[in-house]
């Protein structure tokens, strides 16, 4: 991450003005009733999902492994009006008092991580390929069908510049 702003690039990711995980977002949203819910993003990074998240009326908190991520995530969110609390590992955010969460973390991490959200009662939208295997694959769909909460799949690699320049 610090890397790559060293040599030279501006942000890390998509940006909160991208049509397409705004529109995403926002029927996630909408068709879920999630306005005035309190949702958690995994892996908030500079805060684009944040930021679109807010605007739409969802009460938003971030947690990334990065300070200097959730750093710009702040900014970028008081720039806005919005002032979500923040955390940097996953035990303390499960904890976090919230209705759904936004996984984008890395895929090696995101089925236990989606599968013990769904145990804990809390809808999930995955940002990242959900499972490495069959056998995450079977374990994440029984945990949805047992916790009778939201799964929804949103990949956003789509979102990023290179995708986006090639269109």
């Amino acid at each position: 991450y610090q890397a790559v702003f060293a040599a030279g690039a501006e942000r890390w990711g998509h940006s909160p003005d991208n049509e397409v995980l705004y529109n995403t977002l926002k029927l996630w949203v909408e068709e879920n009733n999630l306005q005035g819910k309190s949702i958690i993003e995994y892996a908030c990074g500079e805060g684009a999902s944040g930021a679109i998240l807010s605007e739409l009326g969802c009460i938003y908190h971030g947690v990334d492994i990065s300070p200097s991520a959730i750093e710009k995530c702040k900014k970028s969110l008081a720039e806005r009006g919005c002032n979500p609390t923040f955390y940097n590992n996953f035990d303390e955010f499960i904890l976090h008092d919230m209705d759904a969460v936004v996984l984008a973390n890395y895929a090696t991490e995101h089925a236990p991580f989606a599968i013990k959200c769904l145990e804990m009662g809390k809808h999930v939208i995955s940002e990242v390929m959900p499972v490495q295997t069959l056998k995450e694959a079977v374990e994440l769909v029984e945990a949805v069908e047992k916790s009778g909460k939201i799964y929804a799949y949103a990949e956003n690699y789509c979102y990023m510049p290179a995708p986006t320049e090639m269109r």
